[in-house]
């Protein structure tokens, strides 16, 4: 298979799962109206389980409903709703990193045909370009712009740059 092809399969594939990201989001969004929730519960959960876990997001929302904006009689927080709301963000979470995985190789193979190029990233189902330079996001569906925090920081985690460490001894491993 040609970069062509593959591209063109990729392009394809992203648009698939964009449309199945957006009618995750709409289900998910329906869900929680029918609940009398806040939509942006949600991207609140969706979030949450991108840095923690859904595991972990769905507990802290069952722990915390504060932190989402909920009170604890929420019926949100029933365990039936709980069950739905949880599979549907896990759905719509697990979907999202899909498409990134994608819109990543087809930026990969672009990438090989054009040093330089600027890449595009996945950002909740919208591509975005990062320019570092202008700490801005400029997404590519309608050019609208958000500005960014970046801090630019020199990696320091390499072999080479490690500080040399005394081999531990026995003596100083026997506590363990």
């Amino acid at each position: 298979m040609t970069d062509q092809d593959e591209l063109i399969n990729l392009d394809h594939e992203i648009t698939q799962l964009r449309a199945e990201l957006g009618r995750l989001h709409h289900h998910l969004a329906l869900t929680l109206k029918d609940l009398n929730v806040d939509t942006k519960v949600g991207d609140l959960l969706i979030a949450s389980a991108d840095e923690f876990g859904i595991e972990a997001a769905i507990a802290r929302l069952h722990e915390n409903p504060s932190a989402f904006g909920l009170s604890a009689s929420s019926r949100l927080l029933e365990r039936t709703h709980l069950a739905l709301v949880s599979d549907l963000v896990d759905q719509t979470y697990t979907t999202d990193q899909d498409l990134s995985r994608l819109v990543n190789a087809r930026e990969a193979t672009l990438a090989d045909e054009k040093p330089g190029r600027l890449r595009v990233y996945n950002v909740a189902g919208r591509e975005a370009v990062f320019d570092v330079e202008t700490r801005t996001a400029r997404f590519v569906d309608d050019g609208s712009t958000v500005d960014l925090s970046v801090d630019v920081v020199e990696p320091t985690g390499f072999p080479e740059r490690m500080p040399e460490r005394e081999p531990l001894s026995r003596d100083k491993d026997r506590d363990r």
